[in-house]
């Protein structure tokens, strides 16, 4: 991974706003969408930062259940949204389409 596409995103970073604007209003842990996104655990974590620093994604940290440590949280921003909706216009953008409700095809689902 690492190549870019003409939005000037990272393929991976693509990957992991396509989950985060198929799940916009959920602020969600990073493992989780490294998970759906098809990222490995040790490599979702710079995506994120690269988005977050661009504005397209924000975070904050989470109280844990009693017992557990706190855990930082994503979610879409509106710039990201545009950013996304930029990406789908151009099919080579999309490197794994995935998300019905999206205009990707059902059957790529991950």
């Amino acid at each position: 991974m690492g190549s870019r596409n003409d939005t000037g995103l990272k393929v991976e970073d693509a990957l992991v706003l396509e989950v985060l604007a198929a799940t916009a209003s959920e602020w969600q842990p990073g493992l989780r969408i490294g998970r759906k996104a098809g990222v490995s655990a040790g490599l979702v974590y710079p995506p994120l930062a690269r988005l977050e620093r661009l504005g397209a994604i924000a975070s904050k940290w989470e109280k844990g259940d009693s017992g557990q440590k706190p855990r930082r949280v994503y979610r879409i921003t509106g710039a990201g949204q545009r950013i996304a909706g930029e990406a789908m216009e151009r099919p080579r953008d999309r490197p794994r389409l995935r998300f019905p409700g999206l205009g990707f095809p059902e059957g790529q689902m991950a």
